[in-house]
């Protein structure tokens, strides 16, 4: 039984800390329209622009302890993907082309100059692509742990089914 009551006190603790968490960064919480969606973005520091794109099944919230020290140095921009976070999709739809073109109207929109871009996983991809498509737009890419573009298919499949459905 007591096992029990350690096991809910740790659980009480973790929500008290969440609520506080997403307290302390909603006034942060911020809007725009490009490529025909509402992007969710969070933003902090000043500096160089850093943008950061997480990966697949995350939100921009998943880059907090890397936005707390880079923003020392940098304005840190977090944007939540299609369909992740606070991001809408209409379409229902997913492909690294269609998230790519919304990073580059989430650039243009916030007339970031030459942003220094990072992003990990199907953030990773989308920095690929998007430093490829349009290699003006950023001063610099770091990339980690990207896909290979031929096991993405069923992978994006995957993901309209799971995020079609209502999933989180």
């Amino acid at each position: 039984m007591n096992h029990i009551f350690k096991l809910a006190f740790i659980f009480i603790i973790n929500i008290i800390f969440l609520i506080n968490a997403s307290a302390t960064t909603m006034d942060k919480d911020k809007f725009v329209e490009a490529n025909g969606i509402k992007i969710h973005y969070v933003e902090e520091g000043e500096g160089p622009p850093l943008l950061l794109i997480h990966g697949g099944g995350l939100t921009a919230k998943s880059w907090q302890g890397l936005a707390k020290e880079a923003s020392r140095y940098f304005r840190v921009i977090m944007p939540d993907s299609r369909g992740h976070g606070l991001t809408n999709n209409p379409q229902g739809t997913f492909s690294y082309d269609l998230m790519t073109e919304d990073m580059a109207a989430f650039v243009k929109a916030l007339k970031l100059e030459k942003p220094l871009v990072m992003g990990y996983s199907d953030g990773g991809m989308v920095v690929l692509k998007l430093t490829s498509r349009y290699p003006d737009l950023a001063r610099a890419a770091i990339v980690g742990g990207a896909t290979h573009r031929f096991a993405t298919t069923h992978y994006m499949q995957g993901m309209e089914i799971f995020y079609g459905k209502g999933m989180p």
